[in-house]
């Protein structure tokens, strides 16, 4: 896969022109993460087709909400999709299984980021993930389902993580979190 970034001539001519500025760590050739290339594609391939099949009238990516920093337990999605209506849709690419721990902290953050508490409205109101494997959107819907057990993982006095809480899927998840399964692009 053959990546492009910007020159510093052409950060500067997009700094001229853009109210908001965000990091280009990028403008180092050495700082892209090779290993997320092909996922970073993805996600802008999908969030382009949802702009112009009129699905979404609006996004923000991951660096643009970076900035509010990770919360504990809370999901930062790949990218932020805003619709007509203003539903905010985050959206996840899973190119490789999460299991175990992984997962019930991913399945956890989710939960949290979609639900509503003490009149504090949810961060987002759907989930999408995008995967290109069907064993993992198959494994991920048969985990998501009303009841499925799933852990809360915390570190012991000696720094290693140990189940410490036994936990159900809500009822209400399923109906909240959608899978779209794309062809392999490799």
């Amino acid at each position: 896969m053959r990546a492009n970034t910007l020159s510093m001539q052409g950060l500067e001519e997009i700094e001229k022109q853009s109210f908001d500025l965000y990091k280009y760590p990028e403008i180092n050739q050495f700082k892209v993460n090779q290993q997320q290339l092909r996922h970073y594609q993805i996600v802008q391939i999908a969030t382009v087709n949802a702009l112009n099949s009129k699905k979404i009238v609006d996004f923000e990516t991951e660096r643009m909400f970076a900035s509010e920093g990770d919360k504990p337990g809370i999901k930062r999605p790949d990218v932020l999709w805003f619709t007509d209506n203003g539903k905010r849709i985050a959206v996840e690419v899973e190119l490789s299984q999460k299991w175990d721990r992984a997962f019930d902290e991913f399945l956890l953050a989710i939960i949290r980021s979609l639900s509503s508490k003490d009149g504090v409205k949810a961060k987002f109101d759907r989930f999408l993930i995008i995967t290109d494997s069907n064993a993992i959107r198959h494994n991920y819907i048969e985990a998501i389902q009303p009841g499925s057990i799933f852990y809360k993982w915390e570190k012991n006095h000696r720094d290693h993580w140990e189940v410490t809480k036994k936990l159900l899927v809500p009822d209400w998840l399923i109906q909240k979190v959608d899978f779209q399964l794309i062809k392999n692009t490799v």
